[in-house]
């Protein structure tokens, strides 16, 4: 999402603004260019999906151990499918 830091190899910050895309969710539209990426995301993508996987595949200098994270929402048919989901 962030081209600015991944052509700069920037290792958490975007070299436009010195901030991190997952701090900053979900944005401003008149705020910092990562703000304005984040404020794009979240309203174009995010807040309309049913659904949605958030993937890393680490920084420059991390390895990260394959795993999954979901959040119970206390809805129960929501957290069983995302239960589900997450074992895929």
């Amino acid at each position: 999402m962030n081209m600015p830091s991944f052509r700069a190899r920037s290792i958490y910050v975007s070299p436009l603004d010195g901030k991190n895309l997952n701090w900053v969710f979900p944005g401003r539209a008149l705020g910092a260019a990562s703000e304005q990426i984040a404020h794009w995301v979240f309203g174009n993508v995010i807040s309309q999906a049913e659904n949605y996987v958030d993937l890393h595949g680490g920084d420059l200098i991390e390895a990260l151990v394959p795993f999954t994270i979901f959040f119970r929402s206390g809805n129960d048919r929501v957290d069983r499918l995302s239960l589900e989901a997450s074992h895929q």
